[in-house]
């Protein structure tokens, strides 16, 4: 490339910075629990300067011979009067091994930070070492009802560990 080139992809990317046209980052966390146990996904959204956020849809695909959703625990993102939060769970129709649970949260004020937490409980089926990836795809609005471009999201992830009642018997054992 020339220097005009490289001065002008500098400028653009400098413009993108300076007027919040960077990414929001939404998130869904990661849990390590042995089979039958409870893992907790916290989902969080980190908005670049500038982008504020009301409203959030997450469709997450998840294994649902080895996970089961339990529950949703409102974050302190959503603890404003007025603020809705709503989840549902049904079969993927493309893939009869999976299931989709459609996560909305609709804040008063932007939403930033802990946005819920996510309760499924493992199955004791699952195999110690086993890993479930929950893939997902969001959409967003901000506070004037425009649809938010360019998200990046990152996948949950539950991580299947031994019972920890193998591991304390084993401790005493060869003590």
């Amino acid at each position: 490339m020339n220097k005009t080139a490289d001065g002008l992809m500098v400028f653009a990317f400098f413009l993108c910075t300076a007027y919040g046209l960077q990414a929001a980052n939404i998130e869904l966390g990661v849990d390590r629990q042995p089979p039958g146990g409870e893992a907790r996904l916290p989902v969080t959204i980190s908005p670049p300067p500038g982008v504020q956020l009301a409203s959030i849809t997450i469709e997450i695909n998840f294994p649902h011979n080895l996970l089961s959703y339990q529950s949703v625990r409102k974050g302190p993102a959503l603890q404003s009067e007025g603020s809705e939060l709503q989840v549902t769970v049904e079969k993927n129709p493309k893939d009869l091994n999976r299931s989709v649970l459609r996560f909305s949260a609709t804040g008063r004020r932007a939403l930033s930070g802990l946005i819920a937490d996510l309760l499924f409980q493992i199955s004791k089926e699952a195999k110690p070492g086993e890993i479930m990836r929950l893939k997902n795809t969001v959409a967003a609005r901000d506070l004037n009802g425009k649809t938010v471009a360019g998200l990046k999201t990152r996948e949950g992830v539950v991580s299947v560990t031994p019972h920890p009642k193998a591991a304390l018997s084993c401790f005493f054992y060869m003590h």
